[in-house]
């Protein structure tokens, strides 16, 4: 499970009760809207966007949580370690909060790079 804060990691002074705090990510085919906590087109000529400081919690098998806010969707945004998107430099799925279809940032190739 992870949730994206609305804090820099400047406004970070203390890890969480549970899981990791993630600094250091960027969005390549899309931008964040900090306001509204959710991706957003990127801006002309915009290659990487840093994405804020990301909490990162584990979450047993076939317990999804509640959803907080219902109007919007979650887009399963690949994390890699590289630019070369491939099966060996995937980390993990981060969950992004996007008012448009999924399919919609799939198409765009979104992704986070560490």
């Amino acid at each position: 499970k992870s949730e994206v804060l609305r804090l820099d990691k400047h406004e970070i002074d203390r890890g969480p009760q549970e899981g990791v705090y993630i600094f250091g990510l960027f969005l390549e085919g899309c931008s964040w809207d900090k306001n509204k906590q959710k991706v957003k087109e990127a801006a002309p000529k915009e290659m990487f966007k840093e994405l804020p400081a990301v909490h990162v919690t584990g979450e047993a098998a076939g317990h999804g949580g509640k959803k907080k806010n219902r109007e919007m969707k979650q887009f399963k945004c690949p994390v890699y370690k590289y630019p070369i998107r491939n099966d060996i430099n995937w980390v993990f799925d981060c969950e992004l909060n996007c008012e448009e279809e999924v399919h919609h940032w799939i198409m765009r190739g979104c992704c986070l790079l560490c």
